[in-house]
């Protein structure tokens, strides 16, 4: 192992380059810590060409708990992007709790606090820096209740493809995000985690009137200074995801005097792969962590591997998106599930989960 077990994370237009790109959350990294993946997107109604970048969400590096980082982005929502100046400000808070509580719910909910900036440099590329803070409504002894989340730096570019050579009169609409995560958040200084890249491109088309379906994909590395996290429950960290989901939304309303009403739906799967282990005694004493038995090299022994080693994982979300008829806000409110695709050494994915199952209220301001 590259660090021995000595001491000890939310799986994403311009308003996905605020707060994600996509349909649903790329959330998932290594079992046990949250990852910096992405979020969702939709648009209610309108076409993300014309949308605001926005998307707030996920931590660097873990599978189930990525989860709960990355599902907390905002989906790719139709708040129009100011035409009259270049820049944008986001501001979302969020709250969280698993769908079936404990004897003790206050372990189950926290808040989520978010900032972005957008700046379009040239025309349909835009960049953003966000970040957030995240209230536990429990917190351990002598600790705050409040942590940073990770910060990260992002470059958005939207097109549009015309789909009349194959005999359909509708514009299929692209949309590719580069984001880099830096280890501001207290999880990712203790996995030592160095930076996290991600790949987003999604594509998004309007099927009749107001649905609207697409396709996204993802590709996330993770750079730890060690493969391993810290601890007695330690385990390998995640150095790649790759995620495939599928989205759909509707719609029914879409009204000056009322608002945008658009209900979506979006399934994903997706494929974590963690550093490989290293047997101990082919360490070098000068590799070691301090207090890892450098002194004594020769009594280090194992059986580790350098095999690598993968999981799958799969969840979907439902969502409600309401733009109310006032300028700059937006209400959403989401089912979320992710879970291990694997289970007991066999395939097994669960519609709901006392565990995974969160729900989720989102309020976006954009200025």
């Amino acid at each position: 192992m590259a660090r021995l077990l000595t001491t000890p994370p939310k799986r994403a237009v311009l308003v996905a380059a605020v707060l994600g790109l996509g349909s649903g959350p790329a959330r998932v990294l290594a079992q046990g810590t949250p990852s910096p993946a992405t979020a969702a997107t939709a648009g209610s109604g309108a076409p993300p060409e014309a949308t605001a970048a926005g998307q707030a969400g996920a931590t660097p590096a873990g599978a189930d708990q990525a989860a709960a980082a990355s599902k907390q982005e905002a989906r790719d929502l139709s708040l129009p992007r100011p035409v009259d100046k270049p820049w944008q400000a986001f501001g979302e808070a969020q709250y969280r709790a698993l769908l079936i509580r404990d004897t003790d719910p206050a372990n189950d909910q926290r808040m989520y606090y978010r900032l972005q900036f957008n700046y379009e440099v040239v025309e349909d590329l835009i960049l953003s820096a966000r970040g957030g803070v995240v209230q536990r409504f429990v917190a351990e002894e002598g600790e705050t209740g409040v942590r940073l989340e990770d910060a990260s730096l992002g470059a958005l570019y939207q097109q549009s493809v015309g789909l009349d050579g194959i005999g359909w009169d509708r514009e299929l609409s692209l949309a590719h995000r580069l984001r880099v995560y830096l280890p501001t958040s207290f999880i990712s200084q203790e996995q030592d985690l160095l930076f996290a890249a991600e790949w987003t491109s999604r594509a998004r088309v309007r099927v009749t009137g107001q649905l609207f379906a697409g396709l996204r994909g993802l590709l996330q590395y993770n750079a730890h200074d060690y493969a391993e996290q810290a601890g007695l429950g330690g385990g390998m960290l995640p150095r790649w995801v790759a995620e495939a989901l599928a989205f759909t939304e509707y719609s029914p309303i879409v009204s000056p005097e009322y608002g945008t009403l658009t209900v979506g739906a979006d399934v994903y799967v997706n494929q974590t792969f963690v550093y490989p282990s290293r047997d101990p005694g082919d360490l070098p004493a000068s590799d070691l962590p301090p207090g890892t038995l450098a002194s004594n090299a020769d009594s280090i022994v194992g059986a580790g591997t350098t095999d690598d080693f993968s999981s799958p994982n799969a969840g979907y979300d439902v969502y409600l998106l309401y733009q109310p008829p006032i300028e700059h806000v937006l209400l959403m409110a989401s089912l979320e599930q992710l879970g291990s695709a694997q289970r007991y050494g066999e395939t097994r994915v669960y519609l709901f989960h006392r565990d995974e199952t969160e729900f989720a209220l989102r309020l976006l301001l954009n200025y």
